[in-house]
């Protein structure tokens, strides 16, 4: 299971759209939104390219996970009814890059603190089409349109033909290396990596 989660779809899903679109940096404030597959290594490689990581999870125990386990910056349970006012207080100076992976009240929530250039990588939305996180009549797209025109922001969905395989398997093996001296998982929950 570990070979499928850090060498697999997820995770060149999660790397191609950072490496194409996101572009973390140090000390810039962004977000992943979530802790699933793809969310779990999206943080990781953040964090191994120096960026403040905030994922957005779903009770105590995926807190927990992301801070204890990944190496989170941060992460803030979205079931909590106080969460907007957690995830302003993780991310004060706003957010330079997100990584969507859920969409629906949740991308509504990310949209206004998004700083001018902020870089947005749409891995998926379905909250849009499976009526979750608010429904999708409520919570449509033209906001991101209208984000784009406003901010001169980047949105972009991946590419992964694009994306160059060696330098991603680079990529993982520091995460695994980093994961196996600080005693964290780099597999989204499926064990260590070795």
């Amino acid at each position: 299971m570990t070979a499928l989660a850090v060498l697999g779809t997820p995770a060149f899903t999660a790397y191609a759209g950072l490496a194409q679109i996101g572009k973390p940096q140090p000390v810039k404030h962004w977000s992943c939104c979530s802790t699933g597959a793809v969310g779990t290594m999206v943080g990781q490689f953040g964090r191994i390219a120096g960026a403040w990581t905030v994922g957005i999870v779903s009770g105590p125990d995926e807190v927990a996970f992301a801070r204890n386990e990944l190496g989170f910056g941060a992460a803030v349970d979205h079931t909590l009814p106080d969460w907007p006012r957690r995830l302003t207080e993780a991310c004060p100076d706003g957010i330079d890059v997100y990584f969507e992976t859920i969409g629906g009240a949740l991308w509504h929530m990310i949209l206004p603190m998004l700083n001018d250039g902020a870089r947005v990588v749409l891995s998926g939305t379905p909250a849009q089409y499976n009526h979750g996180y608010g429904g999708a009549s409520q919570y449509q797209h033209p906001s991101t349109l209208q984000w784009l025109v406003n901010s001169a922001g980047t949105i972009g969905a991946i590419q992964p033909p694009k994306t160059d395989f060696a330098e991603f398997l680079a990529v993982v093996t520091k995460v695994c290396e980093q994961a196996r001296s600080a005693s964290h998982s780099c597999c989204g929950g499926f064990g260590t990596c070795c």
